[in-house]
């Protein structure tokens, strides 16, 4: 548990990673920064998780926000229910007299660290990733925390990573050491700037062939930050 152990490695190469990304943009700190990758078992949502994590104990305030509607699975990391969410506040009216929103973000038990988690999904999840609303959400939510991090589906299994990307500061690829396929890869940066997605970095995830428990948010291996 990443609260009660020290990792070195592993907090080094995720600061490492912030000090390469968040502060990447000319000196100026991205505030919201989608963790994708292009395609499934790659770390995404694990990257995601220890980031926050890492930029939680440096002091920021952060909100991890779960948009991969298909496998949602930040809510399980953090010992977490999944409802409400991120899906019921895009479905709460904002009209004036209207259902007020549920109490859909959480603290966890790292300090200045908040979670969004998915929701229960309706008909419509999809348009609401690229809906007005969302737009809106996020301008909210850069008010209330120094950074917004959000995990989305793998770039070439849905169009999501790409609408919620592109609504983004940025976007940060993990590929996985001899598992990721170069030309897949290469299509999902693509895919992301085609949408006007700004990729800022990309992580090489498991270059040593350790991987984390699942059951374990803290991923405390070797991780490296390679520019774009």
């Amino acid at each position: 548990m990443a609260g009660n152990q020290t990792f070195s490695i592993g907090i080094e190469a995720f600061r490492n990673l912030r000090t390469s990304l968040i502060w990447s943009d000319g000196g100026e700190a991205l505030k919201t920064l989608v963790v994708t990758s292009a395609a499934p078992g790659e770390g995404k949502t694990l990257t995601a998780a220890n980031l926050a994590v890492t930029l939680a104990y440096d002091g920021l305030r952060v909100l991890l926000v779960d948009c991969d509607i298909r496998r949602p699975r930040v809510h399980g990391l953090f010992h977490l229910p999944r409802a409400p969410g991120l899906m019921e506040l895009l479905t709460a009216s904002g009209e004036p007299g209207g259902a007020p929103p549920p109490p859909a973000i959480r603290e966890t038990s790292i300090a200045r660290l908040s979670v969004l988690p998915c929701g229960a999904l309706p008909m419509n999840a999809a348009n609401l990733l690229s809906s007005t609303r969302m737009r809106i959400l996020l301008q909210e939510l850069e008010e209330q925390y120094d950074i917004i991090v959000l995990d989305t589906p793998p770039v070439l299994a849905t169009a999501d990573a790409g609408i919620v990307g592109s609504l983004t500061d940025g976007v940060l690829l993990v590929v996985r050491a001899g598992t990721t396929d170069r030309n897949a890869a290469q299509r999902a940066y693509q895919q992301l700037a085609n949408v006007g997605a700004r990729v800022v970095g990309t992580v090489l995830n498991d270059p040593g062939g350790e991987l984390a428990k699942e059951g374990d948010y803290y991923y405390p291996y070797d991780y490296a930050a390679q520019e774009q």
